[in-house]
């Protein structure tokens, strides 16, 4: 019973040090490349069957806080993004969130 929980260790060790050069090797997504996935993720709110401005904007903070937890951006990345939509910026006339 020891020997197997042993190799079992041992195979969930190797499997994650397999896994962790993959992860150091993957480019960070840009806000500007987060800002396009959400625009095209949730489009603009006249287009959607969205029940409310509340629920739209909400949608979009909770894509982008997934990235601004993991820390892939930072907050003013996050607030650039979050910010037009609650404007009610049209997609089109959003500006670029460079940083």
């Amino acid at each position: 019973m020891r020997k197997r929980i042993l190799i079992t260790c041992i195979m969930i060790v190797c499997l994650c040090c397999a896994m962790i050069p993959q992860a150091l090797t993957q480019d960070p997504i840009t806000c500007e490349e987060l800002q396009a996935q959400v625009q095209a993720l949730v489009g603009n709110e006249a287009d959607g069957d969205w029940k409310n401005h509340g629920q739209y904007v909400s949608t979009v903070a909770r894509f982008v806080d997934q990235y601004l937890e993991s820390g892939e951006i930072d907050s003013v990345c996050a607030s650039c993004i979050v910010s037009q939509f609650a404007r009610r910026i049209p997609i089109e006339d959003q500006e670029p969130c460079v940083f």
